[in-house]
């Protein structure tokens, strides 16, 4: 009979440990679903980002070629300004040329003017004088 007992106690104690396992592997069974789950769920997440990098590559490519072209464009600006600069400094010189010529040409035209005026003036005396 203590035999029997202690084939009883044996074997409620691999009962004991067979529930424990079961449990266990039922614990270790949703565990790794569960980390099945979150690896899905971190892989749909890499995908959509992966599409959201892919629509902003070609965002940032689109707006890498529009700088460049801005800044031709810029860089043209800044040429033709120049030019203009250069132009109009040109310009400015040739009128400044030209006033002056016209003032000295006026000058030595009021000089002769008054010259003839007064030898008019000396003619008139000497004639009517005379």
């Amino acid at each position: 009979m203590q035999w029997q007992l202690l084939e009883l106690a044996r074997r409620n104690k691999l009962n004991s440990i067979i529930m424990h396992m079961e449990n266990v592997i039922k614990d270790l069974k949703q565990k790794v679903s569960n980390a099945e789950s979150r690896a899905d769920s971190v892989e749909e997440k890499c995908i959509i980002i992966s599409k959201s990098n892919a629509a902003l590559n070609d965002k940032v490519s689109i707006l890498t070629g529009r700088l460049k072209c801005m800044e031709a464009a810029l860089y043209q600006a800044e040429e033709a300004k120049t030019a203009i600069a250069t132009v109009i400094e040109y310009i400015a010189t040739e009128f400044g040329h030209i006033f002056q010529a016209v003032f000295i040409g006026a000058a030595i035209f009021l000089i002769d003017v008054q010259k003839f005026g007064q030898l008019g003036k000396n003619l008139y005396h000497k004639v009517i004088i005379q």
